[in-house]
């Protein structure tokens, strides 16, 4: 069987996935916290435990992604 160029792993390569798996996990985080705190206007909390919440779920989301992405990488 013939390797190709492309399936070769190079330095450059990896940075871009990370890169891109950090700029997920920001987006994932940031989606969870907006809607918490969209959350606490609707229901007019005096503290924002909604946006905690939030947040917190969007954190437990991207670390799956996270392990996900790292069990597929090896």
């Amino acid at each position: 069987m013939r390797k190709h160029k492309n399936q070769e792993k190079s330095p450059l390569n990896s940075y871009v996935k990370f890169s891109a798996l950090a700029i997920q996990m920001g987006v994932i985080i940031g989606i969870g916290a907006l809607g918490g705190s969209w959350l606490d206007e609707k229901m007019n909390t005096s503290q924002p435990l909604a946006t905690a919440g939030g947040a917190l779920l969007g954190v437990i989301a991207a670390l799956f992604l996270v392990l996900k992405e790292l069990k597929n990488m090896s």
